[in-house]
């Protein structure tokens, strides 16, 4: 727990070039203590007096309180030190844990995450970027798509971290702030303007390295619609990049019965036959290039109220159905207990047609029924 004192005895040092000489002055200072290596704050060896008061005790001690200031805000952050300071600990020994359920206390947040994996974990994040800005036709807005990896190689592999993100257009800037919990995603934003240019942590309040690459070719995870069983259904998988042709495909898992991936659109179509919750893996392919990347996609079908065509609410199509649509229409039989599902040519009425239609479906191998509209 070496870190209790002599991090806050570096920090404190940057305290002090704040006041005396202003924010970039404390920045400036944190900066110097940046710490490039791997290792832990937290001392698992006790019997060595190198490792009790190595360099990492003192600089990565620093940036952790740096790192938390700029998560629970400055008020509250002084708040935390405050309540530290006047709490049990003040003329006795004091832990990590007990530390964070102060911190915890005065700012309500769950800080588990934080401490556990810079206090006991090793190194620190590497982030790798890139982003691509693009005109959406339909509104006039931009859709901005912003990819994001952790590509350390030590534990923990990803760190969970609130992001400053820096978007600029020609009319200026904003932040907003990313919970960066996975190893690579993308972020999904909606602007007014094209984005022109993106910075990551721009003020360096996280201990690590970020490089900025270039967007190269990626499935963009927009969530695809629910779906109802049994009902028309269209949406697009859709990826970004290289030649900007594609060649889609499924690699793992599998679309509802009834929907098809049309390999050169990418649109997903067709009747859901069945209902629940879909896991599947799409492939996309640049055609001109060697790029290519796996993405996994999930699917929501809603139980359907209703099998078009299945007139007799059996829950199946057969020749039972026909008969049920002949008895009522000729021979004063039951009325469908749900009429629209004996109307499958969807023309709102039920009539000698629905008939004719669905001998052509059963037999013949015609259309599938559509979903009815008599009320």
């Amino acid at each position: 727990e070496i870190w209790l004192n002599e991090g806050f005895a570096s920090y404190s040092e940057a305290l002090y070039y704040e006041v005396k000489e202003g924010n970039a002055a404390y920045h400036d200072y944190m900066g110097g203590m940046f710490y490039p290596y791997e290792g832990s704050i937290y001392v698992q060896d006790t019997t060595n007096v190198w490792n009790i008061f190595s360099t990492i005790v003192y600089d990565k001690g620093a940036w952790v309180l740096h790192m938390l200031r700029h998560i629970v805000g400055d008020s509250t952050f002084f708040d935390c030190l405050q309540a530290y300071y006047n709490s049990e600990f003040q003329h006795a020994d004091a832990t990590t844990e007990g530390f964070k359920n102060i911190c915890e206390s005065v700012s309500g947040m769950d800080l588990d995450y934080f401490f556990d994996q810079w206090i006991y974990g090793n190194y620190f994040p590497r982030y790798s970027w890139s982003f691509r800005s693009e005109l959406d036709p339909s509104d006039g807005r931009y859709w901005t798509y912003f990819q994001l990896a952790q590509i350390q190689p030590t534990s923990p592999l990803v760190f969970e971290m609130p992001i400053d993100i820096v978007f600029t257009s020609a009319s200026g800037s904003d932040t907003t702030v990313l919970f960066n919990d996975v190893r690579d995603t993308i972020y999904i934003f909606k602007t007014d303007e094209k984005t022109t240019s993106m910075e990551v942590d721009p003020e360096e309040w996280i201990h690590r390295y970020a490089y900025k690459i270039n967007w190269s070719y990626h499935l963009i995870p927009f969530p695809l619609d629910t779906a109802e069983q049994y009902m028309e259904y269209l949406d697009s998988v859709v990826a970004k990049g290289g030649t900007d042709h594609h060649v889609y495909k499924i690699t793992g898992g599998a679309l509802p019965s009834g929907l098809e991936l049309d390999s050169l659109t990418g649109h997903i179509s067709g009747r859901p036959g069945e209902y629940g919750v879909f896991s599947f893996d799409v492939y996309a392919k640049d055609q001109m290039s060697s790029y290519n990347e796996t993405r996994n996609f999930t699917m929501v079908v809603e139980e359907g109220t209703y099998l078009p065509g299945d007139a007799d609410n059996g829950g199946t199509i057969n020749i039972l159905d026909i008969t049920h649509i002949i008895n009522y229409l000729y021979k004063g039989g039951a009325a469908p207990l749900i009429p629209s599902a004996a109307d499958p040519d969807a023309s709102c009425a039920i009539n000698i047609l629905d008939v004719s239609y669905l001998v052509d479906y059963l037999y013949r191998g015609g259309e599938v029924p559509l979903p009815g509209c008599v009320d």
